[in-house]
């Protein structure tokens, strides 16, 4: 508890600076994808597959989960260790999928898309994009479609997603060289 007093009274930091104005209608649709990735991800490119990240929810369910995405995680929680492919979920050590409670498979099958838009797997993915109104529509060489929506004036994204399976960005954390 000391310490925690003592960092309350240490100066604050000062806050992340604001990002990069720029103004996407400059920019050719198919070139969206790269330029968002510089501004964003530059040193990180071809690198964000392999993710071990701890994931809290809402429901406050905390997870550590190590992926290959946009294929597969393992989340080991104090519920047990499930392994997702596509939209299966096995428990690890059990003897069928069916083992897995369909809440729970839910809960897990929902990280996938979560942790893909987290790590901008849409953006690295994407092989075509085009202008869709506000937004941008991505297409991968599957032929599956993500909406992109960025943030007014910036190369950051507001938006990844079809449907309900939509992943807003709300903050960002300024590192010395991403946007994460």
């Amino acid at each position: 508890m000391l310490g925690l007093l003592a960092c309350a009274a240490c100066a604050r930091p000062s806050p992340d600076p604001a990002p990069r104005a720029f103004d996407v209608s400059t920019l050719a649709a198919e070139a969206v994808p790269g330029a968002v990735l510089d501004e964003c991800h530059r040193p990180l490119r071809d690198r964000m597959r392999h993710l071990e990240v701890t994931v809290q929810l809402p429901s406050g369910a905390k997870w550590q989960v190590f992926t290959a995405l946009p294929e597969a995680l393992r989340a080991v929680g104090e519920r047990g260790s499930y392994l997702v492919r596509g939209s299966q979920v096995f428990a690890l050590g059990a003897p069928a999928p069916d083992s897995v409670p369909a809440p729970l498979a839910a809960e897990l099958r929902a990280l996938l898309p979560l942790l893909d838009a987290a790590a901008f797997g849409p953006l690295h993915r994407a092989q075509q994009c085009r202008r869709d109104g506000t937004h941008f529509v991505l297409r991968d060489a599957s032929g599956h479609e993500t909406a992109l929506q960025l943030r007014a004036g910036t190369l950051l994204p507001e938006r990844f997603g079809t449907g309900d399976a939509a992943v807003a960005c709300v903050d960002y954390l300024r590192t010395s060289s991403t946007w994460m």
